[in-house]
């Protein structure tokens, strides 16, 4: 299939629908997926959007030659990263077979409703990435910000099953945060930070009012749940990450570490929001 997709992401018109969805498929991580996407509208999550002239020419190029068409998602929080790989594809007219999987449904539903509106063909999975057992079909896998979901002792078993997932000659492209060295193997939120942050999501919220469908204290209790419950598992070198690659069989071929810049300010730093950081752009080959 041709796309012909650029990258509009509905987010006003999904946000009601993510929450929505949440509180019915989701298995103990409504605070989350019904959240996600309000914080996106307000400026304060780190999203995929932060990371689009990477994903633009990373993808683009696998796309411009041909051998590429079939692409995996692997984790995905709302239909961003699909998004970005159709957007990419759509720009130099690649053939594009896309799928996502995701371990609970209301990621993968709501990828669903975006393909509909795209009128793009999509494969979706409900299933732990590491428990999906498919023949290695896919050219790509793609995620954002997946290493950091799980602990480090887990990794290995992901990169396998990503090397598994990937015909011989696939390609993995992922981004990662890179924390500084000393930072706490999981990342949470500090009680002062959750404060924080529910007030600065309050005051966005009210001053993007017209276009939620909540009340600024409806968003500012969501973002208070959110900042109670985010955890991340940190990386904290680029080498920790293409040694983990190269080790599961993924030959490193492009990586850049980068400063991301954001406007979340100090006080209400945590897991997954907008501030400035380090991030590891990469692009690996199954050997």
């Amino acid at each position: 299939m041709s796309t012909a997709v650029g990258l509009d992401e509905p987010l006003a018109d999904s946000a009601p629908l993510a929450r929505a969805l949440a509180s019915t498929l989701c298995a103990g991580c409504a605070w989350y997926h019904g959240t996600w996407q309000y914080l996106r509208l307000l400026g304060l999550a780190a999203d995929p959007a932060r990371h689009r002239p990477f994903f633009a020419e990373a993808l683009g190029s696998l796309a411009r030659d041909g051998c590429h068409p079939a692409v995996l998602v692997t984790g995905t929080a709302d239909y961003s990263m699909p998004a970005h790989v159709a957007a990419a594809y759509g720009q130099v007219a690649g053939a594009l077979d896309l799928a996502v999987v995701d371990r609970c449904a209301t990621p993968v539903v709501l990828s669903g409703w975006y393909a509909g509106l795209r009128a793009m063909p999509l494969h979706t999975f409900v299933s732990d990435v590491l428990d999906l057992a498919r023949p290695a079909s896919f050219d790509v896998v793609c995620t954002h910000s997946f290493l950091s979901q799980f602990p480090t002792p887990v990794r290995p078993a992901l990169v396998a099953r990503w090397r598994h997932l990937l015909r011989p000659g696939g390609t993995a492209v992922t981004t990662t945060r890179v924390s500084p060295p000393g930072t706490p193997g999981v990342a949470r939120f500090t009680p002062a930070q959750a404060d924080a942050f529910a007030e600065r999501a309050r005051a966005e919220a009210g001053r993007l009012a017209p276009r939620l469908d909540l009340e600024p204290d409806a968003v500012a209790e969501r973002a208070r749940r959110y900042a109670e419950n985010i955890a991340v598992h940190t990386v904290t070198s680029a080498d920790e990450v293409v040694r983990l690659l190269e080790d599961g069989g993924l030959r490193v071929e492009h990586l850049e570490v980068r400063e991301v810049e954001g406007p979340a300010t100090t006080g209400i730093w945590g897991p997954s929001t907008s501030q400035s950081a380090r991030y590891a752009e990469v692009v690996a080959r199954r050997a």
